[in-house]
């Protein structure tokens, strides 16, 4: 009687039933290999004697979820109230560089964690064939431990969720949502399948997928600049025998020329995916040029040229402060290598000059001041798993208020006490183009 009792409780217990579900695609393999791959699972479970509800069959009874059941935890706790169900197997499957990237959930009735999870990566042939035999024996395991694993969960203790993966830690894999982190809402809808498909959580996802959404940056910047980067200052004084000044002439410019040095850092936060604004502050290393003259006239009716000096002074290193309010727009959300535009209000303030005057030659000072522009540019990001990244870009920037401040002045008659040694005015183009690498860290 106890024989017969024995092999009536193993008849019941292999009529319990595995549902295997369509598989699931986010990169569009065809429906003809999914069936063939599905099929491979379905006979695995079956040749070790167990009972498999087949993919077609779970199609006509829920047709409402027909291949997204890896995507839907409702579509798991549905299925699993169909009588006799005690196991469900869903599946995602994409094409890989060679082969099939795999992901395979093992979920048991009345539980809406995974009791595990089996990961493969370019399983193709004789690997492919291994994988399924693999993924066959390992369910038809847990299916056997499933009701010492239903006893352990009726303490108050999280459910265990065991990993092929050596090294992996056993943690419970909620259900994901696109809850589970706010940044996940202005992601491109591929990236919210890609995190339901995740079997990480959700800060591991963003990390690996170089999400910049949320992110406070802090950076350096170094490069140079050419164009309206050099600034020139030119002071003539007509004097005569006795010393009487007749004519002043000053022309203070920037002028082309290049290169001056940029240093400086910003910090900025990241509110979306493909916006980041921040504030820079720094310095350009730009050459100052001087040149100061005197004439002597005789003071006649022609007023002639009689004696002359020029002095050409060697070239002075002098710092501009520099500030631009910056917004990047980026044109992929996630990935190492993110190419932007560049857009900002960019201010320089600037020194003047205190020219050396001679015992019988006064110079005027020429003041310091502030020139704004309009910049726009390109840029390269290059981001990592850790915070740490790098950049390239070329901001272009055209000057809005950049003046000459040229004066001659003449005590009477400019045709008789017009200066001799005057220059040419320098070329100026009221634009400027840098070339600037930096590093960012970026905190979350």
């Amino acid at each position: 009687m106890s024989s017969f009792l024995l092999m009536m409780s193993a008849l019941s217990a292999y009529a319990d039933e595995i549902l295997i579900p369509h598989f699931y695609t986010k990169t569009e393999v065809p429906s003809s290999e999914l069936s063939t791959l599905e099929t491979q699972m379905v006979d695995g479970l079956r040749a070790l004697g167990r009972s498999v509800v087949a993919p077609s069959t779970l199609a006509e009874e829920y047709p409402a979820f027909t291949n997204n059941c890896y995507t839907s935890q409702e579509c798991v706790n549905r299925m699993l109230t169909r009588e006799g169900a005690r196991m469900i197997v869903v599946a995602s499957v994409d094409h890989a560089d060679s082969g099939y990237n795999i992901m395979l959930r093992y979920y048991q009735a009345s539980d809406t964690s995974p009791i595990q999870v089996m990961p493969g990566s370019g399983l193709s042939g004789d690997q492919l064939t291994d994988f399924w035999t693999t993924a066959s024996e390992e369910a038809n395991i847990l299916f056997t431990m499933l009701p010492t694993i239903t006893k352990q969960e009726e303490k108050p203790k999280d459910p265990q969720v065991i990993y092929i993966n050596k090294g992996e830690e056993n943690k419970p894999l909620a259900p994901k949502t696109l809850k589970d982190d706010p940044r996940l809402k202005s992601l491109p809808k591929k990236l919210q399948d890609d995190y339901l498909n995740y079997p990480g959580p959700v800060s591991e996802w963003m990390k690996n997928n170089y999400i910049r959404a949320g992110n406070v940056l802090v950076e350096i910047h170094f490069g140079v600049s050419f164009g309206d980067v050099f600034r020139r200052y030119d002071t003539r004084i007509g004097l005569t025998p006795q010393l009487t000044r007749f004519s002043v002439y000053e022309y203070d410019s920037w002028i082309t020329g290049g290169p001056g040095v940029i240093m400086g850092g910003s910090i900025g936060y990241a509110p979306t995916w493909w916006l980041e604004t921040s504030i820079y502050g720094g310095v350009v290393l730009y050459q100052k040029e001087l040149t100061t003259g005197w004439e002597m006239h005789d003071g006649s009716e022609t007023n002639t040229l009689i004696d002359s000096n020029v002095v050409n002074h060697d070239s002075a290193t002098s710092a501009a402060g520099q500030i631009e309010p910056r917004i990047r727009l980026y044109m992929v959300p996630s990935g190492s290598v993110k190419p932007y535009i560049l857009g900002s209000a960019f201010i320089r303030i600037f020194d003047g000059y205190n020219p050396p005057s001679l015992k019988s030659v006064e110079y005027s000072l020429m003041p310091g001041g502030v020139h704004v522009g309009a910049t726009g540019g390109l840029g390269l990001a290059f981001d990592s798993t850790s915070p740490v990244g790098v950049f390239v870009e070329i901001p272009y920037t055209y000057l809005l208020n950049t003046t000459v401040e040229e004066r001659y002045e003449f005590n009477n008659n400019p045709e008789v006490n017009a200066l001799e040694t005057i220059p040419d005015p320098p070329s100026f183009t009221n634009q400027i183009i840098a070339f600037k690498v930096g590093m960012n860290l970026r905190f979350q």
